[in-house]
């Protein structure tokens, strides 16, 4: 007796792959990239083929995404295909990935290209960590912060309304602003969580369109303390990259673009392709970079005019790398003792403002009788 026909077989439908289709798929972090390359190049430099280095990729993926992405390279490359068409079909990997692959297969260097890219890769990791880690702290006061602020408004200040009402007495402004809060927050709860909510998701779907981001980034470049840790991080990631870039070989034009592809801040990124297309008409790159004052200290500006007189750019863009890396570490360790005392100065302003407004009719209530 055959089994019954299930529903997805019998009309042609695979609900199951639809409904994945929806579902956000896994992300492939930057450490996987770094293994994935760090034993490509390794399998490479003991003579093993592609098609052989790919299978035992496959074999060492855990993600199984990232094991798909992997197998289709290696089955994309066993029919023929360039390796830095192969990654080029999957937008796991970012156009400095590629570009590298490109050259050190060209070239006949991949190994070393392979290598630069590890290296290029572990640094961006790492400057991402520090940073993760810096804004930890920030992050939790804040979000104590609010939680404090809402527990009070929402369950202690309701209580403390009670006794006001039994005593019929003009009580100050602050109180009553707070208490018009307090009961339209305890009354409206699901108005005020839905108000909240789209203020949010308006503000990330602003974010995402191209005046959004230009407007938030610059106002990051702005920003009094973090100002200085955006600029100091885009300057050292793009001197790194540009510095790897042409060690590698891989044309002026094409580095300054690819530089471009890996920065965060979208003014940095036209600035980039700004500079790309100058040096192109012919520009000297000093010259193309001195046009950006406001993203490019005189620093960079000079020493990239030095270096590229003397054919040396790229040890002078390791250098200025060497240098922002170095303060970008610098400062990040001092951010959570800048940013501490402003941190519990806001967070004693909000619980202090509530508490006051809440004792100081109580102090003036008891002195009246």
């Amino acid at each position: 007796m055959s089994e019954p026909t299930t529903k997805a077989s019998a009309t042609g439908i695979d609900w199951k792959t639809r409904i994945r289709a929806f579902l956000p798929k896994s992300k492939i972090s930057l450490a996987q990239k770094i293994f994935f390359a760090e034993n490509m190049r390794v399998m490479i430099r003991a003579g093993l083929s592609y098609e052989q280095a790919f299978r035992t990729l496959v074999l060492q993926a855990t993600n199984k995404r990232w094991k798909a992405i992997i197998a289709d390279i290696a089955s994309r490359v066993e029919r023929g295909e360039t390796l830095a068409a192969a990654f080029a079909s999957d937008e796991t990997f970012p156009p400095i990935f590629i570009s590298m692959i490109r050259v050190g297969e060209v070239s006949g260097t991949l190994e070393k290209s392979l290598e630069e890219l590890v290296m290029q890769m572990k640094k961006d990791l790492k400057m991402k960590q520090r940073i993760r880690g810096a804004m930890m702290y920030p992050a939790i006061v804040l979000t104590a912060t609010v939680a404090i602020s809402i527990g009070m408004l929402v369950f202690v200040v309701p209580k403390i309304v009670d006794i006001f009402k039994e005593v019929k007495a003009t009580l100050p402004l602050a109180t009553r602003i707070l208490i018009a809060v307090s009961n339209f927050t305890s009354q409206n709860g699901l108005v005020v969580a839905v108000g909240i909510v789209t203020i949010v998701v308006a503000s990330v779907m602003i974010a995402r369109t191209k005046q959004g981001r230009s407007t938030m980034h610059l106002g990051f470049l702005k920003a009094p303390i973090i100002g200085k840790v955006v600029m100091k991080v885009n300057l050292a990631r793009a001197t790194r990259t540009l510095a790897t870039l042409l060690r590698t070989g891989i044309p002026v034009v094409d580095a300054f673009n690819v530089t471009a592809d890996v920065l965060g801040n979208l003014h940095y990124q036209k600035a980039f392709v700004a500079i790309a297309a100058e040096v192109k008409l012919g520009t000297s790159i000093g010259d193309a970079f001195a046009k950006h004052p406001s993203l490019f200290p005189a620093l960079v500006t000079q020493m990239i005019i030095v270096g590229e007189q003397a054919g040396k750019l790229d040890e002078m863009l390791t250098e200025l790398a060497v240098f922002y890396e170095e303060e970008v570490d610098e400062t990040l360790a001092n951010l959570t003792q800048i940013i501490e005392p402003i941190l519990i100065l806001s967070l004693g302003a909000a619980v202090g403002g509530i508490a006051l407004a809440i004792i100081s009719p109580m102090y003036a209530l008891s002195e009246s009788f």
